[in-house]
């Protein structure tokens, strides 16, 4: 009841009226400017990244700036208040028929048997709410693939929203690093941010950096230098976060979108050797952060050891709920089989297999335009060192993480790549093939000139 207490009183505060009445303003204007509707799922998956650092070893942490404190406080309810208004949002292809694609509808098992796990033994309230936004959440994304992706453009808008996520994110770090960076790194000196977690910043970060590099690739020179620098400013948070998994996403992720462009790689590869050497150099002796980011040590092996342990145990439910909620250890996998046996980790090994199989097909495959095979390297490289990442960190297991709805959407962005790409083919093979949706509407409205008829001689 407490998450539903909270959900209300924000509700009816002035800052929840007014990002109401803001998200009706982006409901009206959604049909007039097709980037709207982007910018305000980017804003979701930025409100998803927000929470407050929570500790029993550091009870009373620094707070943040007046405005980012309320912020951040209310991050939880923002998010729900921000998936009613997606659910509204107007499609564009209201013709396509919507639908999850097979991945995403695997990992909706996956999450709908932890909110099940949760109801039979954990806080019956949490339970109800996890399963109803988890269902908003994966609503709004069988919308987006098919009714919101049908052409190019909306490729490259979808892709600016992931930017304009990361954006947001950085800029409000970046205020608030100005105003009082204690707030910043409460534990250990690693930066938490307004994630509240070392580890969601940096897995949020490290896949949200290529949106940015990608923007900098296709937009004029005043648009590259506004990404490279958020990118530059991104990266350096993320080294903060002392994550090597994290900073395992951002250079997998970027150097894959990247592996086609020998010399901007070589550039991009130059920059951030030269930002990692600053941080080295400006960081102090016996820095936590730095020291567990370059270091080898396992730090991981005694948690997956305990945690396959609970699973050969009960290998066909998991272990037993001992609290209001499951919590989830050092890996999306072990976790969830130590949780909820093989109910919960076989759907989401399926999906896992079909995302690899996907990221497989757009890194490996050819595109109709640079523009596109962009659009897919981007989309394979995210997905691909996101599933890594999740290898070594639970961010997966809860549908309203950061990271969990850019792996859905990124996840959506590649499998609606391939589509158009395959269309296109057929496209150029039969001249009576059907244009692609987007086209078609566009020779209506814009029909080519037709020649004008001779003029009779006298």
């Amino acid at each position: 009841m407490e998450q539903l207490s909270s959900l209300i009183s924000f509700a009816i505060s002035p800052l929840g009226i007014a990002f109401a009445g803001l998200g009706g303003l982006v409901l009206m204007q959604a049909r007039a400017n097709p980037l709207l509707p982007w910018l305000a799922l980017g804003s979701l998956v930025f409100a998803a990244s927000l929470s407050r650092f929570v500790n029993e070893w550091y009870p009373n942490p620094p707070s943040f700036f007046g405005p980012i404190d309320m912020l951040v406080g209310n991050g939880r309810p923002l998010t729900i208040i921000l998936l009613a208004i997606m659910v509204l949002m107007p499609v564009r292809y209201l013709r396509a028929p919507a639908g999850l694609p097979p991945f995403a509808f695997a990992l909706l098992t996956a999450h709908l048997v932890i909110a099940l796990k949760t109801f039979s033994g954990g806080s019956i309230s949490f339970a109800l709410l996890s399963a109803v936004t988890t269902g908003l959440i994966f609503f709004i994304f069988s919308q987006v693939g098919p009714r919101w992706i049908g052409q190019d453009g909306d490729i490259d808008r979808a892709i600016v929203a992931v930017a304009a996520a990361i954006t947001a994110f950085t800029a409000l770090n970046a205020v608030q690093y100005v105003l009082g960076p204690q707030a910043l790194a409460v534990a250990n000196g690693r930066f938490n941010g307004t994630t509240g977690n070392p580890q969601h910043a940096a897995a949020f970060l490290g896949a949200g950096i290529p949106a940015l590099v990608y923007v900098a690739l296709t937009r004029g020179f005043i648009w590259k230098l506004a990404a490279l620098g958020t990118a530059a400013v991104a990266a350096y948070f993320l080294m903060w976060t002392g994550s090597r998994t994290g900073l395992l996403i951002g250079a997998a992720a970027t150097m894959l979108l990247l592996r086609r462009s020998g010399a901007v790689a070589i550039g991009t590869g130059a920059l951030a050797t030269i930002a990692g050497l600053y941080v080295i150099l400006t960081t102090p002796p016996g820095d936590f952060a730095l020291d567990r980011l370059v270091s080898t040590e396992n730090t991981r092996g005694g948690v997956w050891a305990a945690l396959w342990q609970s699973f050969q145990n009960n290998p066909l439910t998991g272990m037993s709920l001992t609290g209001d909620r499951l919590g989830f250890g050092e890996s999306s996998w072990l976790a969830m089989a130590a949780t909820t046996g093989l109910l919960g980790l076989l759907p989401l090994l399926a999906s896992g297999a079909m995302l690899l199989k996907i990221a497989t097909q757009l890194l490996l495959g050819s595109a109709p335009t640079r523009r596109a095979q962009l659009q897919g390297d981007f989309a394979g490289g995210v997905v691909v060192s996101l599933i890594i990442g999740s290898i070594f960190e639970a961010f997966l297991l809860s549908a309203m993480s950061a990271a969990t709805m850019l792996l859905l959407l990124v996840g959506i962005i590649g499998v609606r790549r391939l589509d158009i790409n395959a269309r296109t083919k057929c496209s150029a093979r039969r001249p009576g093939a059907q244009p692609l949706p987007g086209t078609a509407q566009r020779k209506r409205l814009y029909p080519p000139p037709r020649p004008l008829a001779p003029r009779p001689r006298p």
